[in-house]
C-alpha cells in the first residue's frame, strides 16, 4: 500500500468512527487506490465515465469474494444517487468530467450528507514539476488543469465545504496532496 492510498484509508476510518459509510469512489484511474479504498468493505457505488477503466476494475474485484459494491458507467450528473444520501465521496483522480470545477464541486458537494467527507487525491502542483504540469496539462483533451493549493482550498469553500484541510502523500515518484472538505449544510 503506497502512502497516498493509506493517507485516504486513515481519513475514511477516521470520518466512520467504527461505523459503515455510504461510500462513492468516483473512479478514472488509479485503480490501486480504489481498490484499497474498496478493501475496507464499506457499501460502495463506484462510477466512472470510463468504461475501459471500470471493466479493469471490475475484473480486478472479481475474486475478492461478496462485497456490497455497485460499479456504474455514468456523468457525473447522471448518477444514480439521491441527493444527500452519502457519507463519503473518493475521487481516485481528478475531477469527473463535467461543466467546470466549481459546478462539478457543487455537484459532489449535494451528494454528501451534512457532515459528508469528500476526499480529493491530486498531483502537487507547487514546485517546478507543477509549473511544468500547468503549462502541459491544458493541452490534454478532458483534462482540467492543475490548480494551485490555495486555489483547491478556495474553490472548496466557494461549494459549500467547511473544514477544509490538505495534507501531503507520496504517490509514487511525486508527491501528492489530499484535500478534504467536510459538508456544509446547502442554503
Amino acid at each position: 500500500m503506497t502512502d497516498l492510498e493509506a493517507t485516504v484509508i486513515r481519513l475514511l476510518r477516521t470520518a466512520a468512527g467504527g461505523r459503515w459509510l455510504k461510500l462513492c469512489v468516483i473512479c478514472r484511474g488509479n485503480l490501486g487506490l480504489a481498490e484499497s479504498v474498496l478493501a475496507e468493505g464499506h457499501p460502495t457505488i463506484v462510477v466512472g465515465d470510463r468504461f475501459k477503466t471500470l471493466f479493469k476494475l471490475h475484473s480486478r474485484l472479481r475474486g475478492i469474494g461478496p462485497r456490497p459494491i455497485l460499479v456504474v458507467e455514468a456523468e457525473l450528473d447522471e448518477l444514480p444517487l439521491k441527493a444527500w444520501s452519502l457519507d463519503a465521496v473518493v475521487l481516485s483522480r481528478g475531477l469527473p468530467s463535467g461543466d467546470g470545477a466549481p459546478e462539478t464541486l457543487t455537484r459532489l458537494r449535494r451528494l454528501l450528507a451534512p457532515g459528508g467527507l469528500l476526499v480529493w487525491p491530486h498531483p502537487t502542483s507547487d514546485g517546478t514539476r507543477g509549473r511544468l504540469g500547468r503549462v502541459l496539462v491544458p493541452a490534454r483533451r478532458g483534462v482540467a488543469p492543475p490548480w494551485e493549493r490555495h486555489q483547491l482550498c478556495a474553490a472548496l469553500m466557494r461549494a459549500g465545504f467547511r473544514a477544509v484541510r490538505q495534507q501531503t502523500a507520496q504517490g509514487g515518484p511525486a508527491p501528492w496532496v489530499v484535500t478534504t472538505g467536510s459538508a456544509g449544510r446547502l442554503r
